[in-house]
């Protein structure tokens, strides 16, 4: 492999075979300041429509090292493009939202509480009253899952 850019290419056409490349790829994107905007988005693409790619010998690694990856993504999305570039992105974190609502997040609790402070992040900066609501739904989901509750689709109702 030649670069960063490479290593998403061949994640992209052949998948993650184990939890070593999945945490190796979260490193990456942590500490590279080179990645382009459109490669996090096909990474992020690739998450949202591989939720169950993972074998089961490592499915919580990919769940848990998935969630990370994800959360990493919005908050460089957020930090590197400016608010009204926001909308480009929309499409991408609202299927990650619809997505977690069909998520049972007991296993995880400290990465899915993670990933909705990043989306509550993100959907505070569209200043879109339907999206600032999502922002209130997020943040709330973010703070019930730091208070031990776990399922939030019970708790959450309390804005």
């Amino acid at each position: 492999m030649e670069g960063i850019e490479e290593i998403f290419v061949d994640i992209n056409c052949n998948g993650i075979q184990n939890e070593f490349q999945i945490e190796a790829l979260h490193y990456l994107i942590l500490y590279s300041d080179d990645i382009k905007e459109s490669s996090l988005e096909k990474l992020m693409s690739f998450f949202l429509s591989n939720q169950n790619q993972s074998n089961k010998l490592f499915y919580e690694k990919y769940e848990e090292w998935g969630t990370k990856i994800i959360a990493l993504i919005i908050r460089r999305f957020r930090s590197r493009i400016q608010p009204l570039q926001y909308l480009q992105f929309l499409p991408l974190v609202e299927q990650m939202y619809a997505s977690l609502k069909e998520k049972e997040v007991s296993h995880s609790v400290l990465n899915y509480s993670k990933l909705y402070l990043s989306l509550a992040l993100f959907y505070i900066e569209c200043s879109n009253k339907e999206y600032v609501e999502n922002a209130q739904i997020c943040f709330s989901r973010y703070r019930d899952l730091s208070a031990g509750f776990t399922d939030i689709n019970k708790n959450s109702n309390n804005i």
